[in-house]
C-alpha cells in the first residue's frame, strides 16, 4: 500500500508541474507571438485592410495624444481598444492618455479646448481629430505621412458630374472621400484650355453629356502621351466621340446597355448589374465584394491594343447577362436577349490600359540631350494610364456607399495615382456595440484562468494524495 501511495503521489505532483508548465509555456509563446482572434461577428477588433497597410509602412514615428478625463472612461476604453490594434502592427505607433484636467499644462499646449480631443504627431507636423472611429483615425495618419498632396482635376464643361452638387447624382460625397484620401480637388473647364496643368496628377471626367470637341481630345491625347492619367466614367448613349479616341488605346466603348438578371437576386432591377467577377489588376486584387452600376454600357478591349500598350478588363457582369443593343425595348421595360442581336454575358464593363516605353521605341523618344557631356542620357518616361468604367452614377451620392462602390472607385484612383500600397479595402464604420469591463471584471478574468482554476487543480491533487495516504 504504501508503494501504491508513493506511486500516485507521484504521479499527482508530476500531473501538477505539467499543468504549471504548460501555463508558463502558454505565457511565453504568447508574450513573443501575440497574435489574436476576433470573434464578434462585425469583426470589431480587427483594422482593415487599408490601415494595416498603412501602418506597415510607416517611414516616420507617430504618436497619438488622446485627451479625455475621467467622466469617460467608456470612451477612453474603446479607443485604447482601438489604438492597441494600431499598436499591434507598427512599432512607429505610439499612444497617450491625458487628463486635460490634471494636466492644464499639457492641454495648454496643444490648445484642446474639449475633451475627447486627439492630437497626431510626427516630426513637426501636427493633425488634430475629435473622432475616434478607424476611418478618421487612419486618414489622419496618412496626412502627417505622406510628402505634400496629389491634385485630382474633374473636367466640366459637358454637363459632367457636379463634385458641389450634395443631391443624389452628385458627386460631393465622392469629392469628399478624395479629399479625406489626402488629395486635392480642382476643377478644369477642358474648352477653355489647351493644356491640362502642369500639377494635374489625374484627371477624372465624370458622365459627359455634350460632345467633348476634337481640340479637347487633342489636349487629351498630349496629357496621356506625357504621363498623364485619366479616369473616364461614360455613360450609356453618351460621348460617341470617345470610341474612336479610346479605340487607340486598345478599349472599345460599345453603345448598348447591360441587363443582368442576377440584380433580381439583390434586390435591384436588372438595369443594375451586379458585379462580383473580378479581372487580375491590383485594383481590384483580393476584391470580393459585390459593386453596382445602374445604367452601364459595356466597356471592352479592342482584338489589336495598339503597340506598347497593355490593355485589361477589370470586371464582368455575370452569365446570365447580356449587352442590350436594341434599347427601345429596353426603355419600356420589356428587354429580353435577342439571339444574334445582342452580346451574351459575361459582359465587360471596365477597363484599364498601361501606355509604357518600349525597347523598340526609337532613340530620340527613349533618351534626353545631355550639352555637358555631349550624348544622350537615359531618361525614365512615365507611364500613361486610363481607366474607362461605362457608368458614372456608380460613384453619385446615391449609390457611392452601396457594398464596394466606394472602395472600387478609390482604388481605381489609388491606382490611376501610382499609389497602389494604398489599394485596399477601407475602414467602415462598426455597428457592434462596446462592452467595457469594470476593473473588477477585469480582475476576475485574470485570476480565474491563471490562478484559482490551477490553484484547485493543485488543492485536489494534495486532497487526492492525502486520501489515499489515510488509506493506508
Amino acid at each position: 500500500m504504501t508503494k501504491l501511495t508513493f506511486k500516485y503521489g507521484i504521479n499527482t505532483s508530476i500531473a501538477i508541474f505539467l499543468v504549471i508548465g504548460v501555463i508558463v509555456l502558454i505565457e511565453a509563446i504568447s508574450f513573443k507571438h501575440h497574435n489574436r482572434l476576433d470573434l464578434t461577428a462585425s469583426k470589431l477588433y480587427t483594422l482593415s485592410d487599408q490601415s494595416i497597410k498603412v501602418l506597415k509602412s510607416l517611414q516616420k514615428d507617430v504618436k497619438v495624444i488622446a485627451f479625455f478625463n475621467e467622466t469617460q472612461r467608456g470612451e477612453q476604453q474603446a479607443f485604447k481598444d482601438l489604438l492597441d490594434q494600431y499598436l499591434y502592427h507598427s512599432s512607429r505607433f505610439s499612444y497617450e492618455f491625458v487628463d486635460p484636467d490634471k494636466s492644464p499644462g499639457k492641454a495648454k499646449k496643444y490648445q484642446i479646448t474639449s475633451y475627447g480631443t486627439t492630437v497626431l504627431e510626427s516630426e513637426n507636423k501636427e493633425e488634430i481629430i475629435s473622432d475616434i472611429r478607424e476611418e478618421k483615425l487612419t486618414n489622419a495618419i496618412l496626412k502627417l505621412t505622406r510628402k505634400g498632396k496629389k491634385v485630382i482635376y474633374f473636367s466640366k464643361g459637358h454637363g459632367e458630374k457636379n463634385i458641389k452638387d450634395i443631391n443624389e447624382p452628385g458627386y460631393s460625397f465622392a469629392k469628399k472621400a478624395i479629399e479625406d484620401s489626402n488629395y486635392e480637388i480642382k476643377d478644369l473647364v477642358l474648352p477653355t484650355t489647351e493644356t491640362v496643368p502642369e500639377d494635374s496628377n489625374l484627371l477624372i471626367i465624370a458622365g459627359p453629356k455634350k460632345p467633348i470637341l476634337n481640340t479637347e481630345l487633342e489636349t487629351l491625347k498630349k496629357y496621356i502621351e506625357k504621363g498623364g492619367k485619366i479616369f473616364f466614367m461614360i455613360d450609356p448613349g453618351t460621348a460617341s466621340e470617345l470610341g474612336s479616341f479610346l479605340e487607340k488605346y486598345g478599349i472599345d466603348l460599345q453603345d448598348n446597355i447591360v441587363v443582368d438578371k442576377l440584380s433580381r437576386i439583390f434586390g435591384v432591377d436588372p438595369s443594375m448589374p451586379v458585379v462580383t467577377q473580378y479581372g487580375r489588376h491590383p485594383i481590384v486584387k483580393n476584391f470580393s465584394t459585390a459593386t453596382f452600376f445602374p445604367l452601364t454600357r459595356s466597356v471592352d478591349m479592342t482584338v489589336n491594343p495598339v503597340k506598347g500598350t497593355r490593355v485589361t478588363s477589370l470586371m464582368k457582369s455575370s452569365s446570365d447577362s447580356w449587352a442590350e443593343i436594341n434599347k427601345v425595348p429596353f426603355e419600356i421595360g420589356e428587354a429580353v436577349f435577342e439571339e444574334g442581336k445582342d452580346i451574351k454575358g459575361p459582359i465587360s464593363i471596365g477597363v484599364v490600359a498601361s501606355l509604357n516605353e518600349k525597347k523598340d521605341t526609337p532613340e530620340r523618344f527613349r533618351h534626353d540631350f545631355d550639352p555637358k557631356e555631349d550624348k544622350p542620357k537615359d531618361v525614365k518616361k512615365k507611364e500613361g494610364r486610363i481607366v474607362v468604367i461605362g457608368d458614372s452614377d456608380f460613384a453619385s451620392n446615391s449609390r457611392i456607399n452601396i457594398l464596394g462602390n466606394s472602395d472600387f472607385f478609390l482604388n481605381i484612383i489609388n491606382w490611376l495615382l501610382e499609389e497602389e500600397e494604398l489599394i485596399s479595402i477601407r475602414p467602415k464604420q462598426s455597428t457592434g456595440q462596446l462592452f467595457t469591463l469594470s476593473k473588477a471584471q477585469q480582475k476576475m478574468i485574470f485570476w480565474i484562468p491563471l490562478v484559482v482554476m490551477p490553484a484547485l487543480f493543485i488543492i485536489s491533487g494534495i486532497t487526492v494524495y492525502k486520501k489515499r495516504k489515510n488509506m493506508k
